[in-house]
């Protein structure tokens, strides 16, 4: 059973007073490795350069067992796209789809340039795509809702929807997005493809700030999604499944050093959960919201699991398939 996630891949540049911190980032990435790490078979839709910086990124994919899709690489001539950002110190930082923002005063600059390719029309890279048949796919982010690219990844939903179940993040820093109207406008668009969205609520309260959960999910419920959910930090997590009753789920109390990636590894349990409760697939679209409470809370729970080990420590670092189940067990006893 195979997963596909489509969006950006990069280098974070972090500059702070004290240190400055280059990795591998951007939240469709994040979101394969930790898919790989949790022993998936995952497919990563993206772009990035022959430098470098390309190489650093195709190695750990190679690592943690994400497969790349991706133009040729004589077209891919233009640099890895490099997030920086200037922040002062502070405790912890916070991993955007863009890149990562420190808590506290700071700035963030992305020249965004990426083309993902396109999906294929015939030939044999239409059979690969055939026999990958996914039964879960991942977009949103960056990707879906900036140009070049924002076409080719709503091409690419639109035909993987045949037979997976869809996975929407609209979390996007507003900063990047000045014109809210239309940055809602295309959210509301590509809610049409998706089956489950998930957004944490302080980037909600930024996209929708005169609108409450209750209005933003009945809009998104009549875009057709079937499950909403908002997470919301040491808080919890609500999920409101289309025509049924809010869940609210605690998170599983661990000490918080770096949260970069949180999001990230949140979004990766909660596929590898639907998946693994037999929920997936296009064939299974109107059993999302119809599932049992206790299902959903289960499946909430360990994806915060998830996102609660990642914190635990300094930079990106998902748990691994053994590290979750042994919290997940802690989690509900």
């Amino acid at each position: 059973m195979s997963i596909v996630v489509i969006g950006e891949s990069l280098m974070d540049e972090i500059v702070s007073p004290s240190q400055t911190i280059r990795r591998p980032g951007g939240s469709p990435y994040n979101t394969a490795i930790a898919l790989g790490k949790l022993e998936r078979n995952v497919t990563l839709v993206t772009d990035f350069g022959n430098d470098d910086d390309g190489s650093i990124l195709a190695s750990q994919a190679q690592d943690s067992h994400v497969s790349l899709w991706m133009r040729p690489a004589p077209q891919r001539t233009d640099a890895t796209m490099v997030a920086h950002s200037v922040a002062d110190d502070a405790p912890y930082a916070e991993s955007h789809s863009s890149g990562s923002i420190q808590h506290g005063s700071g700035s963030l600059q992305l020249d965004f340039r990426m083309n993902i390719i396109p999906f294929p029309q015939g030939g044999t890279e239409k059979i690969n795509v055939q026999l990958l048949a996914p039964h879960a796919a991942a977009f949103g982010f960056l990707a879906a809702h900036m140009k070049p690219c924002d076409h080719e990844v709503r091409e690419w939903i639109r035909n993987l929807r045949q037979t997976a179940t869809i996975f929407y993040s609209p979390h996007v820093p507003t900063a990047l997005f000045p014109d809210l109207p239309v940055l809602r406008a295309t959210i509301e668009e590509n809610v049409k493809l998706a089956d489950i969205v998930t957004i944490d609520g302080d980037a909600l309260a930024a996209i929708y700030p005169h609108s409450s959960y209750v209005e933003i999910t009945a809009r998104w419920f009549s875009a057709g999604a079937q499950l909403i959910i908002i997470t919301l930090g040491a808080d919890g997590v609500r999920i409101y499944p289309r025509g049924g009753s809010s869940l609210a789920i605690p998170v599983f109390p661990l000490p918080v050093i770096d949260t970069s990636g949180a999001r990230d590894a949140f979004l990766a349990g909660l596929i590898d959960g639907i998946t693994r409760s037999s929920l997936d697939g296009a064939a299974n679209r109107d059993m999302i919201a119809r599932a049992p409470s206790q299902t959903l809370a289960m499946i909430g729970s360990y994806a915060a699991t998830a996102a609660s080990i990642s914190v635990t420590h300094h930079g990106v670092r998902p748990p691994t398939r053994e590290e979750l189940s042994e919290q997940y067990i802690l989690y509900g006893a």
